[in-house]
């Protein structure tokens, strides 16, 4: 062999550490989710949670041909986040969210978990895991036709107990709380003469106005009273619907330090 012909065979093998590298298509991380938890809100109280979920949500996603990872990925993911309804009774909002960056998307309205032990958690979680894939995958793999970005669903927050008419109502059935003993203590006085340095007698009448301090305190009851109805009974309509919380039902609760039960029961 040559010297040319060697030269020619270098040149056309190219230079060393110049070998074509494989690329990597996007669709190998596309079957991979990142199932995120977020239970700070409840503090000591979620202490586990996340792995409950976890254990539910995971052969979901691998059914579905998902694989879950532990470490967050780029692009959208599912979020798992629980809110406080009433810490002292377990209540919790669950919201089921895929979020892509700043972009956070309801896959679906917000639950109320009351008395939110796993026999209560189990159940919602499965229960929409099947929407929470169809909604990664629609976030995904959006359509050609139509909008680029689909528009969060509107998260309704939880219905307060009592607002500002409610407020007003207790700031005026106060008031007349406070008149209504001071009309007492005026009109208990009743008539009074006196004189003073032996002079004529004088006659005081309390009793005028401890009547109208009498009256403007039924009034004032009545109105603070109805105050507080007109907004603390339809708020609390308001809060059973949201809670959707059902027909009285017992859930036994077997885990490895409690054996016993749950009842829940709409009030």
């Amino acid at each position: 062999m040559t010297i040319a012909t060697i030269l020619v065979s270098l040149l056309m093998l190219g230079p060393p550490g110049e070998a074509p590298t494989p690329t990597v298509t996007a669709d190998l991380d596309d079957r991979q989710v990142w199932i995120e938890v977020d239970n700070s809100e409840l503090g000591k109280q979620g202490i586990g949670l996340d792995l409950v979920v976890l254990d539910k949500l995971s052969p979901e996603f691998l059914a579905a041909g998902y694989t879950p990872v532990s470490t967050p990925l780029q692009g959208p993911h599912v979020r798992i986040r629980f809110e406080v309804l009433q810490l002292d009774r377990y209540h919790y909002g669950i919201h089921f969210e895929i979020v892509d960056g700043d972009h956070v998307e309801a896959a679906r309205k917000w639950v109320a978990c009351m008395t939110c032990v796993d026999a209560k958690l189990i159940p919602e979680i499965e229960d929409n895991a099947g929407i929470l894939i169809k909604a990664l995958g629609e976030r995904r793999n959006p359509q050609v036709e139509g909008p680029s970005e689909v528009p969060a669903a509107p998260v309704e927050p939880p219905v307060k107990s009592i607002g500002p008419v409610g407020f007003a109502g207790i700031a005026v059935a106060t008031l007349g709380a406070g008149a209504l003993v001071a009309g007492a203590v005026e009109y208990s006085r009743g008539t009074i003469q006196s004189s003073r340095n032996y002079g004529p007698l004088t006659t005081t009448e309390h009793r005028p106005v401890g009547g109208g301090l009498l009256g403007g305190a039924v009034a004032g009851l009545a109105g603070g009273l109805s105050l507080i109805l007109a907004d603390v009974i339809p708020r609390a309509m308001a809060r059973r619907r949201q809670a959707s919380l059902g027909t009285p039902s017992l859930s036994p609760v077997l885990t490895s330090s409690f054996v016993g039960g749950t009842y829940t029961q709409r009030f």
